[in-house]
């Protein structure tokens, strides 16, 4: 190509041999790609930079060297008779439609923006997608539940850092927060994986460790992952009645007690800081005309309107990507996202694509709820595991929109809805199981 350096080529081949390595290790390995999926996505919640490679002008990420491997990988999964499951169509036709948007942007601006604004989309489809494919196990399951715990207890770190550093109260003072909502986030899904299925026999550890991720997650002072964090509780206590999988309902009873209890305890008698910095953090939840609830609200009408008077094919589509989100709040003009996903799946997919989108949760949602009578003690208790995931999931994206790591649970439960009704019980890990798994 005309304008690329012979260093620019070099870097472009260096490129492909990587994303041939990854795609031919995924393929065999599905489970690999967590840890990296994850290492990637803690590194953009932490604003660090893993390296960038210049192929001519275009700036290329690892973020961007996994999504094109899983792609590939899906390709080859599809191909290979007998290795995994078949992609779920309905999230392949939403691939493809992000796709053809980050078609027309190329073509209207320039790849480089075409790949800017629609990276973080693209990469949770593909993820999505490809993880469709992967038959979830016990063995699965209870890996993708260490490396969630392995995440955690850096953001746990990171956490106690920042409060030592510079207390309780900064939500209050500055409105920085020591996690913010993707790594809350992830925090919260962790919890969830540990009250459903324990990394420890020990009661105390059983007990504490779900503890300690409520009290993050609460201290986080990120509104939108609390109000997810209801809705998941509201989904082990209603839906764990139905769930024959969950061997100890009364254990997982007493923890949401217990966690209500601890936040209480918290906010009447916590460390300074921590009552002025939650009563702040809700305060912005209102709709007065100074709360940032109310400022999202003026963005997201305004990006809406655009969407619904502009030509129909984007209504209808999505806009080309790299649109951009401009904007006039009040007397000022704003690019940033629109902090919400279904704003952002409108903008990039539009009708077809986020009607596509609530639509594959609902189906998902509907049909992990009938396994939850499921013989099978893992079968209940997965499901359980995936509607919580599910439904807080599209809680959280009334405000924020995240990548890779929302595809990657997504993906997981068409997975599960896809393997069938029959217990993986091949899949046994040889390591003792927790009291809760021991029926796999």
């Amino acid at each position: 190509m005309a304008g690329i350096s012979l260093d620019s080529a070099l870097l472009g081949a260096i490129v492909l041999v990587l994303i041939a390595l990854l795609s031919v290790t995924f393929t065999t390995r599905p489970v690999i790609a967590v840890p990296l999926l994850l290492l990637v996505e803690w590194a953009n919640a932490s604003n660090a930079t893993l390296g960038v490679i210049m192929v001519g002008p275009l700036h290329i990420y690892p973020a961007d060297i996994l999504t094109a491997a899983l792609l590939v990988a899906t390709l080859m999964r599809w191909l290979r008779r007998g290795n995994g499951l078949r992609p779920a169509q309905p999230l392949i036709v939403l691939l493809v439609i992000v796709l053809l948007g980050m078609a027309r942007g190329a073509a209207a601006f320039s790849v480089q923006t075409s790949v800017v604004y629609g990276r973080e989309m693209l990469a949770m489809c593909t993820a999505a997608v490809f993880f469709s494919t992967v038959r979830v196990t016990p063995r699965l399951i209870l890996t993708v539940r260490n490396w969630l715990l392995v995440a955690s207890a850096v953001f746990l770190i990171v956490a106690v850092r920042f409060w030592i550093l510079h207390g309780f109260d900064t939500y209050t003072t500055t409105g920085t927060r020591a996690l913010d909502s993707l790594q809350a986030l992830i925090v919260l899904e962790t919890t969830i994986f540990v009250i459903l299925f324990p990394p420890f026999r020990g009661p105390v550890l059983r007990f504490i460790t779900p503890l300690v991720g409520i009290v993050i997650v609460l201290l986080s002072i990120q509104r939108t992952v609390w109000a997810a964090g209801i809705v998941a509780v509201a989904i082990l206590v209603v839906a764990g009645k139905k769930s024959r999988g969950t061997t100890s309902l009364a254990a997982h009873r007493l923890v949401m007690v217990a966690a209500v209890f601890t936040v209480v305890l918290l906010v009447a008698a916590g460390p300074s800081g921590v009552t002025s910095s939650l009563t702040a953090g809700i305060q912005q939840t209102s709709t007065s005309q100074n709360s940032t609830f109310s400022w999202r609200l003026q963005g997201w009408s305004i990006l809406i309107s655009r969407q619904i008077d502009g030509p129909t094919v984007d209504l209808v589509l999505g806009s080309p990507t790299g649109t951009g989100y401009e904007r006039i709040i009040g007397e000022s003009t704003v690019t940033v996202a629109p902090h919400s996903e279904y704003v952002s799946a409108l903008d990039l997919t539009g009708l077809v694509g986020i009607i596509l989108l609530v639509w594959m949760y609902a189906a998902a949602l509907r049909r992990c709820g009938r396994r939850l009578r499921s013989p099978s003690s893992f079968i209940g208790q997965s499901a359980l595991l995936f509607i919580a995931l599910l439904a807080l999931q599209l809680t959280f994206f009334i405000a924020y929109s995240e990548g890779v790591f929302v595809g990657i649970m997504f993906g997981l439960a068409w997975g599960f809805v896809h393997g069938g009704d029959q217990d993986p019980a091949v899949d046994r890990p040889e390591l003792p199981m927790p009291a809760t798994t021991q029926r796999f």
